[in-house]
């Protein structure tokens, strides 16, 4: 006997096609989402010395952006501003 749960999740799932299209059509929140997302998978990538766990951030921040137009990469990469080096001041 299945779950509700189950049934809920095997009857409602999106195609790769409808999730494009809807993150495409809330470009706000989806630039909202990477502006939150991006500075905490960039210190975990700058943390990391696993390559799989800085491909995954890699590949994580590759996804975000992707759905972003021009201005809106420019602006999230505005907000996320790298603090220099200790050995670049």
């Amino acid at each position: 006997m299945l779950s509700t749960s189950a049934v809920t999740s095997t009857s409602v799932k999106e195609t790769p096609l409808e999730r494009t299209e809807l993150l495409r059509s809330k470009p706000v929140v989806v630039e909202r989402f990477v502006q939150l997302l991006m500075p905490i998978l960039i210190d975990v990538y700058a943390a990391s010395v696993v390559t799989p766990i800085r491909i995954k951030t890699l590949t994580g921040l590759l996804k975000a952006i992707s759905f972003l137009d021009a201005d809106a990469i420019k602006q999230v990469f505005m907000v996320c501003r790298m603090q220099p080096l200790p050995f670049e001041t």
